[in-house]
């Protein structure tokens, strides 16, 4: 109903909380604007369309020799010029670049901001991916929760069709336990893909539970008020439960994402040292081969690194002067 500051329908600190159901605040237009979930149900159809498009096509080329073979050339030439390598530079090449206004506080001219619109593709987040905002997905504790687990959820999703093709493909032309580790080895090689991909968005997401800005609220005593940029009803500084219980959630989910995520990578990594570096490569190394087939034998960590480089600079650099937000640039010395 709005308050003694802002008007009918809006709420917080900058009046940029849409106070009605399945509403969201709108920068560009500066006003609320209808949720628009009624994307939830092609994008459900498309999911399903392409996995059943990937199962057809895999049965094809299973009963089509000339096929297979066309596609394990078409494989190994993209193995011999390093294209897996070339897609993970361009990639985090654009997690980071996203992330200069949000994080840095840098402002683009239009002309500019424009062609960055384009590279959120590459951020792999569920806002970006079915084109409803964050705001839409209910109170900031919901948000964060569903940043956290949409991930699984994904995976889940993939399990199912990995399942369905051992069933269909694999049991036909295997025997069951050859059947059952090849389907374990997909979906390991698969998850550490998705984990790949989705961990600097996701560790971004969680860090904006953190992310606050301060207010003056009386000049003459020199006071501010600090209130979170992701949800301006919270208040950061005060005796606020709502954002004690978003600060307790903010902990659990950066020890599950941030922190987690990485060591198990290196866990993964330290396991299959041996087979890899003596060149006897067994089947739960081939299925972590994403994080370790770029790299030569002496440096197969670096994976790791990377993913700890651009977690700080894509969210750990956000401890840096968190109430400042995007508005100080003392975060790019």
């Amino acid at each position: 109903q709005g308050d003694t500051t802002c008007a009918k329908g809006y709420d917080g600190v900058r009046c940029e909380v849409c106070t009605g159901k399945n509403r969201y605040f709108k920068a560009l237009d500066g006003e609320c604007a209808n949720c628009p979930f009624s994307r939830f149900g092609s994008i459900a159809g498309i999911l399903a369309s392409c996995i059943l498009l990937i199962l057809i096509g895999k049965l094809v080329c299973d009963s089509l020799p000339k096929i297979k073979d066309l596609l394990r050339h078409i494989s190994t030439f993209l193995t011999s010029i390093s294209l897996q390598a070339k897609l993970k530079i361009i990639i985090s090449f654009f997690q980071v670049i996203i992330t200069l206004e949000p994080i840095y506080g840098v402002r683009m001219h239009s002309a500019f901001t424009s062609w960055f619109h384009l590279f959120e593709i590459f951020n792999f987040g569920l806002a970006e991916a079915l084109g409803i905002p964050n705001s839409c997905y209910g109170s900031m504790m919901t948000r964060l929760s569903i940043n956290a687990g949409w991930p699984y959820a994904l995976i889940l999703l993939l399990f199912g069709g990995l399942f369905l093709h051992a069933i269909v493909v694999d049991m036909r032309n295997l025997s069951r336990k050859d059947a059952v580790t090849k389907f374990l080895s997909r979906l390991l090689h698969v998850s550490i893909i998705v984990f790949y991909l989705v961990l600097p968005s996701v560790s971004r997401g969680i860090f904006d539970a953190i992310t606050c800005q301060s207010f003056a609220s009386n000049d003459a005593d020199n006071k501010a008020e600090s209130y979170l940029r992701s949800d301006w009803r919270l208040q950061c500084d005060g005796d606020d439960p709502s954002y004690d219980r978003v600060k307790t959630l903010f902990w659990v989910l950066f020890t599950a994402w941030p922190v987690s995520v990485p060591m198990v990578f290196l866990g993964l990594l330290l396991y299959i040292r041996p087979s890899v570096q003596s060149n006897r490569i067994t089947p739960f190394a081939e299925a972590c081969r994403f994080l370790w087939r770029d790299y030569e034998r002496s440096t197969m960590y670096w994976e790791f690194i990377d993913l700890v480089r651009k977690i700080c600079l894509t969210g750990l650099i956000i401890f840096i002067d968190s109430e400042g937000g995007s508005d100080r640039i003392f975060r790019l010395i």
